[in-house]
């Protein structure tokens, strides 16, 4: 049986937000934490005020919290259910949650603020700016 993800589509994107907002990183959270996984993608810092912030300052702090806690492929054929995906657009790294059938739940890319929304990609749309995934550690 397939799972109805509608739930997390049209989410409007806001860095940090909650409830009916959200940014890549808020929607995966949450996504594993209703599937009750583990990993809560919380290092134990505050995340940056801002994504201009965030960007400037710690570009590389989701994906050393992602290689620590999951196993890397960088093949997407290999991806499970609730594989997280890393795709590289515009030079802006997003990720997303992998649903099976070659789709993938993300953010519309690219980004605009306070517009775009969550939304899920067939893999023709997300599988040429693919640059990682993260399997879930059993």
């Amino acid at each position: 049986m397939k799972e109805n993800l509608n739930k997390y589509i049209g989410k409007v994107h806001e860095y940090q937000g909650a409830g009916d907002t959200c940014d890549c990183l808020n929607l995966v959270q949450q996504f594993y934490k209703d599937h009750g996984y583990e990993q809560d993608f919380d290092d134990g810092r505050p995340r940056p005020a801002t994504y201009d912030e965030y960007i400037k300052h710690e570009p590389t702090r989701l994906i050393r919290y992602l290689l620590k806690h999951f196993a890397v492929t960088e093949n997407p054929d290999e991806l499970e259910y609730g594989d997280v995906i890393l795709v590289l657009v515009d030079g802006d790294p997003h990720v997303g949650v992998y649903v099976g059938e070659g789709k993938a739940l993300a953010m519309e890319i690219p980004v605009i603020y306070g517009k775009s929304k969550s939304t899920i990609y067939r893999a023709r749309y997300w599988k040429p700016f693919f640059r990682a995934g993260f399997k879930r550690r059993k």
